[in-house]
């Protein structure tokens, strides 16, 4: 299995709650690339757009419906909860087939920069 993280400079100042990311990279690895021998490639990218933090997560593994381990979608739902406990109406979670095979899962949010960081 790879990796590849794509956060530019002016995305590391951005806040983002603790362990968000975590349960979406998990999914990707375990029902995107466990099921395949060749293992394959999780990409966690930032950008800015609008006063907004988009992050994605995204494999190119089996896809939403393809996996052989089927999940409960535990840990999106909690992953939905802290966002509209945290944000309300000023954030989404969507997630997608990749057109190139895997899947895509979008996070946007309040851009909000931690002042202490610069």
């Amino acid at each position: 299995m790879r990796s590849r993280v794509d956060a530019p400079p002016e995305t590391l100042a951005c806040l983002v709650p603790p362990l968000l990311l975590q349960p979406l990279v998990e999914n990707a690895v375990k029902h995107g690339l466990s099921p395949s021998a060749a293992g394959g490639t999780v990409w966690v990218v930032a950008r800015l757009e609008d006063e907004q933090l988009l992050l994605t997560v995204r494999d190119d593994g089996a896809g939403p419906n393809g996996g052989a381990t089927a999940g409960t979608g535990t840990g999106l739902s909690n992953v939905r909860a802290r966002l509209q406990g945290l944000y309300g109406d000023r954030q989404s979670l969507t997630t997608a087939a990749a057109p190139d095979g895997g899947t895509i899962v979008r996070l946007e949010l309040p851009a909000m920069a931690d002042d202490a960081r610069g």
